[in-house]
């Protein structure tokens, strides 16, 4: 009997040997944040790259210099990208392009398990110059641990399948044969930020809501199966088959 791939990562049709049911299951962990990434950027633009470099740092050094006022010790402002592009006026068709003057672009990257503070942050970096939020995400400090408890889940929740279709067609489950797993998959909340003038009154905080977390493991589980005494009065069966639909597939002799 061939089956279909059970996760997108494996390409190859697989066989499934006779005498044993497979099962593939996935499962869901939903976790809250701990811990939020912030972009933040700086765009300068001047005549020349020196000016324009110049004008980049000053303004960055201000931006990074309320960041550390603003957030606890442990936090981390690490430098992402930085770039340096000549900006090209274009005269009539048929042309080459002039050189108008050179733009700089500096990022730096927040990490901080503040995450009710992460609106202040955010209005803070943009008071001292920020022009750019490029990116905000909230994270997980450990990822592995809300990962293990979805691969066990979707392994117990495999092997409960394979069990309830054993017993539905009266035979009995052996050895495992095979145990494949995807890698776990976290669907992290993206925040967005809407970028507003700046003026002179004080404004509330930028709202943000972290939301939740999702991981996502599937596994795909292979069982030998044994038949019970025909006195049971259990019909012959051969291979078993089942989805995360919780429907059975019974060829029919």
């Amino acid at each position: 009997m061939l089956a279909a791939p059970a996760t997108a990562q494996e390409k190859s049709i697989e066989y499934i040997p006779s005498h044993a049911i497979r099962v593939t299951n996935q499962a869901t962990v939903t976790s809250r944040p701990d811990q939020a990434q912030i972009d933040f950027g700086v765009v300068t633009q001047a005549a020349t790259a020196q000016a324009a470099a110049d004008q980049n740092a000053q303004q960055l050094d201000a931006v990074v210099t309320a960041l550390r006022q603003a957030l606890p010790a442990e936090a981390s402002i690490d430098t992402l990208r930085y770039t340096l592009t000549p900006q090209y006026q274009h005269p009539q068709e048929g042309k080459v392009p002039i050189v108008s003057g050179y733009s700089v672009t500096n990022t730096v990257r927040v990490r901080t398990d503040q995450l009710t503070e992460v609106g202040t942050i955010i209005d803070v970096a943009l008071r001292a110059g920020a022009n750019q939020v490029t990116r905000l995400q909230f994270t997980l400090k450990d990822e592995h641990a809300v990962q293990a408890q979805a691969l066990r889940m979707a392994a117990q929740h495999a092997r409960a399948q394979a069990e309830t279709l054993a017993a539905a067609v009266g035979v009995e489950l052996g050895d495992v044969l095979s145990l494949t797993a995807s890698e776990p998959a976290p669907i992290q909340p993206l925040g967005t930020v809407a970028m507003r003038a700046q003026t002179g009154t004080f404004a509330p905080p930028t709202p943000i809501e972290p939301g939740l977390i999702e991981v996502y493991a599937t596994v795909t589980l292979t069982v030998a199966i044994r038949e019970l005494a025909r006195a049971s009065g259990a019909p012959p069966s051969s291979q078993l088959s089942s989805g995360t639909n919780e429907r059975e597939n019974i060829p029919v002799p």
